[in-house]
């Protein structure tokens, strides 16, 4: 039991706590890292964030005598913006010819594609862009004004193929991985 351990923990000298403490940490790191390279790992309750959410199944996996149940949820989330949505973001808060739809410049990065958007607030500092994505929607960094020689805009047209390749994708599968693990 954790809630005993650290208890026990503080009766014990402060040189000798920090010593275990530290070894029990090493521990749980290293189980953890074994659970994650063994695709078994597990977060526990996460935040889930999205436009709208629907209960797909509720299963329960343990109930105890008293009556409390332990219940398996499958929701699914559409946490990205669809090409529609990126369209109207577009034409509403497009400030410059900066604004629109870009791809990486480097092969590894270049069938990924995101909207920019002109932050007004940013100007005096070199400027920066709002960065949306087809799979997480509105990030939380922007990109700044420097940092788009490393980007290629690209046609509406060649940018609603990838939007909508990503959205589509994402929609089904992990976004941490375009394996089948999560």
């Amino acid at each position: 039991n954790v809630k005993v351990f650290l208890n026990r923990l503080l009766g014990i000298p402060l040189d000798s706590q920090k010593k275990v403490f530290e070894a029990w940490m090493d521990e749980i790191e290293a189980a953890v890292f074994r659970a994650k390279s063994e695709n078994v790992y597990s977060e526990g309750i996460v935040d889930i964030a999205a436009q709208s959410m629907v209960l797909e199944n509720e299963e329960v996996v343990y109930k105890m005598k008293d009556g409390r149940e332990t219940s398996h949820i499958r929701i699914r989330g559409d946490r990205g913006v669809s090409w529609e949505k990126a369209l109207d973001l577009l034409e509403k808060y497009s400030r410059s010819a900066q604004c629109g739809f870009y791809k990486g410049a480097q092969s590894s990065s270049n069938e990924k594609c995101m909207l920019l958007l002109r932050r007004e607030t940013h100007l005096r500092q070199g400027g920066s862009f709002q960065v949306i994505r087809p799979n997480v929607g509105f990030t939380s960094r922007d990109l700044p004004n420097s940092a788009l020689d490393s980007y290629d805009k690209i046609s509406h047209s060649e940018a609603k193929a990838l939007w909508e390749k990503d959205f589509n994708y994402f929609f089904e599968k992990c976004g941490h991985t375009r394996e089948e693990v999560c």
